[in-house]
């Protein structure tokens, strides 16, 4: 901007031209190359490596789960099993029998029922 205005300083650049005129070049030799291409082959390598590990933990994990639906199933059917018998067993003709065994008790017969007290209440 100030070499605008004052003619002393004005400076003179010098176009190149060719070929790379306006490139820059990257000063390396093989060895960057070969650097390059072992990091970027360590890299496919690793994430290759890294995907299947994590495919064999997914299908290894899905496994486990189907096996544990699977115990479930069997223990809700023996659930369901068990609480039908519950409900044979605390059924009350269930206790009204095994009570009266243990105690001894018989239903009354005839003969037993006719007899007794009477009261009368009076009529108004």
């Amino acid at each position: 901007m100030v070499s605008d205005y004052s003619p002393r300083l004005k400076r003179k650049m010098k176009k190149k031209s060719g070929p790379a005129a306006g490139k820059q070049k990257i000063a390396c030799g093989p060895w960057f190359w070969k650097l390059s291409g072992m990091l970027v082959i360590a890299a496919t390598v690793m994430g290759i490596i890294g995907s299947l590990w994590f495919s064999w933990k997914i299908r290894t994990g899905l496994d486990e789960l189907a096996r544990e639906q699977g115990k479930k199933h069997e223990l809700q059917q023996i659930s369901m099993l068990l609480r039908e018998d519950e409900k044979v067993v605390f059924s009350k003709e269930r206790i009204e029998a095994v009570s009266a065994a243990e105690l001894a008790l018989h239903p009354p017969k005839e003969k037993y029922l006719g007899g007794g007290i009477t009261v009368r209440t009076p009529r108004p």
